[in-house]
């Protein structure tokens, strides 16, 4: 998979943001509605401090693995900013 890439292949689009002078990541549809459906997994599983069943590991699995790739698609567009945040979070502990 290309590295700028979401799930199956699918592009992310970057996008400088105005209002921040920072950049975003556009999300397609298709991860759009991935995430949404994925959330509520996590909701549920902090409400309970615990996950209950097998759905809902499988399910936090799915969300971690698209978190993953977001993340690997962000860094990729803008590896500088990445560093620095890490540097930031480093230094705040």
């Amino acid at each position: 998979m290309d590295r700028k890439a979401g799930p199956r292949g699918q592009p992310f689009k970057g996008a400088k943001s105005l209002a921040t002078g920072g950049f975003n990541l556009k999300l397609d549809v298709k991860t759009f509605r991935q995430l949404r459906l994925l959330t509520p997994v996590l909701d549920d599983i902090l409400s309970a401090g615990e996950v209950e069943c097998p759905d809902q590991a499988v399910n936090l699995a799915a969300l971690a693995q698209l978190c993953s790739e977001l993340f690997d698609a962000y860094r990729c567009m803008h590896p500088d900013e990445i560093a620095e945040a890490r540097l930031d979070a480093l230094e705040s502990r």
